[in-house]
């Protein structure tokens, strides 16, 4: 299977093809959370409303990542952001 990758400059958007899954995207990673206390956003954005917690040692598939509020954000599901500073999460490219 190809994967696509789109990248747009000024989100720093990547994210994976339309071969099936969420949204219509393939997963382009896989994130080991780390931390405790981490909530899943509704958008990529950490004033968004918050709707449950990450939970540690879980690993997530990865279908887009965005850059924002100096956070690097990991859609894992619809509407359902994982917000990273550097610290919150081991993230694999292309580990499906």
């Amino acid at each position: 299977m190809t994967k696509e990758l789109i990248i747009d400059d000024e989100l720093e958007e990547i994210s994976g093809g339309t071969d099936h899954k969420i949204d219509g995207k393939t997963p382009i990673g896989k994130l080991i959370v780390l931390k405790e206390n981490i909530y899943f956003r509704y958008e990529p954005d950490k004033y968004s409303s918050d709707w449950g917690t990450a939970q540690t040692g879980i690993t997530y598939s990865v279908y887009e990542i965005k850059q924002n509020n100096g956070l690097k954000w990991y859609l894992v599901d619809n509407h359902s952001w994982f917000g990273d500073d550097g610290t919150n999460c081991i993230f694999t490219f292309g580990a499906n």
